[in-house]
């Protein structure tokens, strides 16, 4: 906010820049996240391809869709949960099967 503003404009000015700056920052951080995703993807792809045994993954073809249809927060959640649950998994069973994991 311009200071000839903050001093002699309108009071709910300040309200407005402020609510402005906390959209930004929303927004911004809403990039970060999915930039996230994005490298998340990329890094399984890399460590997957060069140490699974099974199909070779392609890298995402198109962009995620920025929010499923008719889908909660809550449901949005536990589908990351659900989807790091089956990757924690399949290392588990992978080291199990290389026998990296002692059993006690």
């Amino acid at each position: 906010m311009p200071s000839e503003e903050f001093w002699y404009g309108e009071p709910r000015l300040a309200e407005a820049y402020r609510k402005a700056h906390e959209l930004r920052m929303e927004i911004a951080n809403q990039q970060l996240w999915m930039q996230g995703l994005y490298n998340t993807d990329a890094l399984q792809t890399v460590i997957g391809n060069a140490f699974g045994k099974g199909p070779k993954k392609k890298y995402l073809e198109k962009p995620l869709p920025l929010k499923e249809e008719n889908q909660t927060p809550e449901q949005a959640k536990q589908k990351v949960v659900d989807q790091l649950n089956a990757w924690k998994e399949a290392w588990d069973k992978r080291r199990e099967e290389n026998g990296s994991i002692e059993h006690k």
